[in-house]
């Protein structure tokens, strides 16, 4: 149940199926309790480390992540990276992990949802 809430999952719509924790992300599978509407869902929270050593295993992460679900899913979270200079306040980016990360996104076909109406904290 603690979980169904950090995972945003409206307990009176959707019942969450089995969960998959690793390393940087804790996904859980939801399907629908409305009448006549079947829909399996894949929710997936992500964490990015900050360090260098271990951003490889984490894209290798992202990657498996996807690897076995054709169905709609959400991935969220404080990724770590940035998708190009645009992306950091200082504009000083390292561009191979931009590529990397990039690279996952179109490979899995994501689209990304920029934040509206939020605050961005700089500090």
């Amino acid at each position: 149940m603690v979980l169904d809430i950090l995972m945003g999952v409206n307990n009176n719509t959707f019942e969450v199926t089995s969960w998959q924790n690793r390393i940087y992300s804790v996904s859980c599978f939801a399907t629908c309790k409305k009448k006549m509407v079947f829909l399996v869902e894949l929710l997936q929270l992500v964490y990015g480390p900050t360090y260098e050593d271990k951003k490889d295993d984490f894209i290798r992460e992202l990657f498996d992540l996807h690897s076995d679900w054709e169905g709609p899913s959400i991935t969220g979270g404080d990724f770590n990276m940035v998708r190009g200079p645009d992306d950091k306040s200082y504009g000083i980016v390292c561009f191979s992990w931009c590529d990397k990360f990039n690279g996952w996104i179109d490979e899995c076909g994501l689209l990304e949802l920029h934040l509206q109406g939020g605050k961005v904290h700089m500090g």
